[in-house]
């Protein structure tokens, strides 16, 4: 194959390969498919038969359109995420340039356009298939830019030679002609790259931990182009509007659950709540559900220490039974720090501290993070109200505490000009008379044979009251994704009239009938754990797996966690699929975990727990005398213990030193001196046995370099040897007549088959003499 078509081949196979990856780590498919089939569609129109680039004049219009969408994405689309912004920008211009008259200068710039975008996608996305498609990426790249030094070298020979003939002449493009020696050096030479490149990443790996780098800080997953709202994790619930779309089933935490209860199950058919954000304020004007301004200023930063070690927030009775988790966040949430309710202590290699508060237990990382952040967590199976005021106990007061106001909360800052917090309306009003909603709620506790004073902070049958709240949710309503409702007052539209809707209406609806008795209730946001994987022994969460529920203060019993939405609809719209596909698909995940786990999540901490296991093993191998390496450590030690160390001990050992010195080096002097004979006989691509019986036949020829190359003359690697031959031929012909005919012989007998028989070796033994003595004379 001609290697200038290899190449132009290879570069668009590179590009493509390129926007392939960046569309996939952007998670973009609409994307991908507009830009893969304009490049597609790019190689028929400039490579194919009646191909033609397009007039500069049209790449130039396309490129001030590629930069006028950028300054659209950035400005008017407010896109936040600018390096997906960027990637755009190169992604259009390496299309444009896929349809132009190329140079080497275009084909240059093309390749790093494409490298520029990978580098972009690799801060984008943490996947092992990114991680697959950036290995090829490599090798594809390496063996690109290899064919690129040879190509530019055939475009300054045709310039060189096209300059320096007539004007009227008519030179064709010379053709690289690789021969099978050439194509072996160059398969050699991209091996031995990408192996010292490989193992080079492999040593910068160990000694370089991956940091916390930004995420969020560059951009969320704000959706600009307006689309309805899909299923998902949100720190803000705003209610009303357009229907819900399904989320999507990327798996975004993994979560390994142990207990020290009995009859604990974990593993397929169970379910948890994972709790992220806690709201509890509600704007009836923009409906929107909210955590209280005043909160931010009660938040404490937290150390989080290491494993052993635990941070404990809560204190638990002994022998309590407790659940611990072991969460892997595969990818960064605003901060988000998802746990189980609630948490009394927390450790973590991948956190250095935490934003945590002891009002409503929301936890938050210091800093933006990627990629897989692990942290465990130990919750109590039961709490109480004790465990919430041990909380607030055991968690230290924020920094410079303002004093508090009458009513306020101990700890609280608040910002000049801001409302007081006040602890006695905390998740309990509401922001404005409903009488049909207390009615509702009344009606409903009635019918359960309860009842409840409305001002009364607290009363012994709040947890039978919630529950009887809940129940009436969950068996006289109806789960739906596909509720839309303008209504100024959503959740009185739920309750009174429509009766059907999402579960973030059915939290709002149970939270507002219990503030509207006077009870404390708030909207919790998170993920239900439900799909278990397993292979590996753990949850895999998904972001269609977001969810949304109640907490209820119920008296004695403290904060409890309380679901209204059918959960049978919820688990029918969270299913995805079972049968045979189900043990491949988890496979993959566990795969992908044990990526993330391992390489993803790779830093100073887990590289330290890594170098100490390995020589916590080595310490143990080698004092075991029952493994090979104790007995051979074990017969050192008392080799040098046993041997006496005298003048004469020390000259024998220098000698055997010295002699196996000079037998190495003589040994490999040996190896480039064969393989040298080889490479001039040209057998280096024959098996060993016929390299050996050659090798013997054509020593003649050998002979007759080394009596050329004492007298000056040296055949270079890249000459054949009948072309040697006729060059110093025609510089001498009765001189060098000797070797032209002993190359003769040669070619005879390497590729002719000929044997050397006896009249052979007296003939070969004349020329060899006649080429010896008229090189003396000569001398």
């Amino acid at each position: 194959m001609d290697l200038i078509y290899l190449f132009r081949k290879l570069v668009f196979a590179q590009v493509l390969l390129g926007i392939v990856a960046f569309c996939m780590a952007e998670q973009n498919p609409e994307m991908l498919l507009i830009a893969g089939a304009l490049v597609s569609l790019s190689w028929y129109v400039v490579e194919g038969p009646t191909g033609k680039p397009l007039p500069q004049w049209i790449i130039l219009v396309g490129a001030l359109g590629a930069v006028a969408w950028l300054l659209m994405e950035l400005w008017y689309f407010r896109q936040p995420n600018v390096i997906k912004a960027v990637g755009h920008f190169t992604m259009w211009l390496q299309v444009l340039q896929l349809y132009a008259q190329k140079t080497n200068r275009d084909y240059a710039l093309l390749l790093v356009l494409s490298l520029l975008q990978m580098v972009g996608a690799s801060v984008l996305s943490v996947s092992i298939i990114f991680g697959t498609l950036l290995a090829a990426y490599c090798v594809l790249s390496l063996f690109t830019v290899l064919l690129f030094q040879l190509k530019t070298t055939s475009d300054l020979v045709f310039q060189a030679t096209k300059a320096q003939a007539p004007d009227a002449a008519n030179v064709d493009r010379p053709k690289v002609i690789v021969g099978r020696g050439h194509r072996w050096q160059l398969r050699l030479t991209a091996g031995m790259i990408g192996l010292i490149c490989g193992i080079t990443a492999v040593v910068i790996f160990i000694i370089l931990p991956r940091t916390s780098r930004f995420d969020e800080a560059m951009g969320g997953d704000t959706d600009y182009l307006g689309r309805p709202r899909q299923v998902g994790f949100t720190r803000e619930i705003q209610l009303g509007g357009a229907p819900m779309l399904p989320g999507s089933k990327e798996p975004v935490l993994n979560i390994v659950l142990s207990s020290n209860a009995p009859g604990f199950h974990s593993g397929s058919g169970a379910v948890f709540h994972v709790r992220g954000a806690a709201l509890d304020t509600y704007n009836p004007t923009t409906k929107t559900w909210s955590r209280g301004p005043g909160l931010g200023w009660m938040d404490v930063a937290v150390q989080v220490p290491a494993l052993p070690e635990t941070k404990t927030l809560a204190e638990l009775s002994e022998g309590a039974p407790v659940i611990e988790a072991s969460f892997t966040l595969r990818t960064s949430q605003m901060r988000t720090i998802f746990t189980l309710f609630p948490v009394s202590s927390i450790a973590s290699s991948s956190l250095s501290s935490v934003i945590y508060s002891p009002m409503d237990q929301q936890m938050s990382a210091t800093s933006n993070t990627t990629g897989a952040v692990v942290y465990q967590t130990r919750s109590p199976i039961s709490a109480d109200a004790k465990v919430f005021e041990s909380i607030q106990e055991l968690t230290p007061p924020p920094a410079m505490p303002v004093g508090p106001a009458p009513g306020e909360w101990p700890y609280g800052r608040r910002r000049r000009g801001t409302p007081p917090f006040s602890l006695e309306n905390y998740a309990r009003s509401w922001p404005q008379p409903n009488a049909v909603m207390t009615r509702l709620a009344f009606q409903i506790i009635h019918e359960a044979g309860l009842d409840r004073d409305v001002n009364a902070l607290s009363d012994p049958r709040d947890a039978q009251i919630a529950k009887a709240l809940c129940d009436y949710l969950q068996n006289n309503y109806r789960y739906s994704l596909t509720n839309a409702s303008e209504s100024n007052q959503p959740i009185t539209d739920f309750l009174v009239r429509q009766k059907s809707g999402h579960c973030e209406l059915f939290a709002s609806g149970l939270a507002a009938l219990a503030r509207s008795i006077g009870m404390r209730a708030r909207v919790v946001t998170g993920y239900l754990a439900h799909d278990y994987n397993a292979i590996g022994g753990y949850y895999v969460v998904r972001d269609a797996d977001a969810h949304a529920w109640t907490e209820i203060e119920c008296a004695d019993a403290g904060w409890q966690t309380f679901d209204a939405s059918p959960l049978a609809d919820v688990y029918d719209e969270l299913q995805i699929g079972t049968g045979w596909f189900t043990w491949f698909r988890q496979l993959y995940e566990h795969v992908e975990f044990a990526w993330l786990s391992s390489f993803v999540a790779y830093d100073k901490e887990t590289r330290h727990a890594m170098l100490t296991g390995l020589q916590t093993s080595f310490t143990d191998a080698s004092q075991n005398q029952d493994t090979w390496l104790g007995m051979a450590l074990l017969w050192i030690k008392g080799t040098i213990d046993n041997w006496r160390f005298d003048m004469f001990t020390y000259s024998f050992m220098s000698v055997i030193l010295l002699s196996i010195m000079v037998g190495v080096v003589s040994l490999i002097h040996r190896m480039m001196v064969h393989r040298r004979r080889l490479v001039a006989l040209q057998l280096t691509r024959l098996p060993s046995k016929e390299r050996r019986t050659l090798s013997r036949r054509l020593r003649f020829y050998l002979i007759m370099l080394d009596i050329l190359e004492r007298h000056g003359y040296h055949r270079p690697a890249w000459q054949t040897p009948f072309g040697f031959a006729h060059q110093l031929a025609e510089s001498d012909t009765m001189r060098f007549e000797p070797v032209i005919a002993l190359t003769e012989h040669f070619y005879e007998i390497r590729f002719g088959h000929r044997e050397l028989d006896d009249t052979r070796r007296r003939i070969i033994r004349a020329h060899l003499t006649r080429l010896q003595e008229s090189l003396g004379q000569r001398r």
